[in-house]
């Protein structure tokens, strides 16, 4: 796992049910790393008031999820891709988000991009605290934030994530660059 934050504490502050975790069998055919694939399926990933969306074959049914956190998706068989298999997870900001069967890596299929697939995380544990921070730094909506919090707020992320992993900050017009030009609708 490439973030090493107290995973404890994040937990505890996601509402119940909203991580999303993957079924066993599962995450030991997609990540070869034993720590990877406990990650996956103790931890999860978060849903992220619905910016993730976890394909039925691949996640455990819990009756506390949110209602939509869980997609009829593709089979569960390898993507081939030009980047080698990848495994399908979901749906992320509307676009498909597969991990990459050798290496973990985090892979994104965005139809609004000009690039094919493209990488947007190291592993899954830098998705996961970056699905957790676009929440945990929010500006509340009680406060009325103005733009310069949103900006603040995404300042915030960029750097707590790029802490750990640099790729999903590293193209201004990569999938997250994209994200953020609408975080605060989202």
């Amino acid at each position: 796992m490439l973030v090493k934050v107290d995973w404890p504490s994040v937990a505890a502050g996601i509402p119940r049910g909203h991580l999303l975790k993957v079924r066993p069998e599962v995450a030991a055919r997609i990540w070869a790393d034993p720590d990877d694939a406990q990650f996956a399926e103790h931890f999860g990933i978060p849903y992220c008031r619905g910016l993730f969306q976890m394909y039925a074959a691949v996640g455990v049914a819990d009756p506390d999820n949110p209602r939509g956190s869980s997609v009829v998706g593709p089979e569960f068989v390898p993507h081939d891709s030009p980047h080698g298999k990848l495994m399908p997870l979901g749906d992320l900001y509307g676009g498909t988000l597969y991990a990459h069967a050798a290496d973990g890596g985090i892979w994104v299929e965005d139809p609004e991009s000009e690039t094919e697939y493209e990488l947007i995380h190291a592993d899954l544990s830098s998705l996961s605290y970056m699905l957790y921070l676009l929440e945990a730094e929010r500006p509340l909506p009680e406060s009325d934030p103005h733009t310069r919090d949103w900006i603040a707020a995404e300042e915030r992320i960029r750097a707590k994530i790029t802490h750990w992993d640099e790729i999903p900050c590293a193209e201004a017009e990569g999938f997250w660059g994209r994200f953020f030009e609408s975080y605060l609708m989202y």
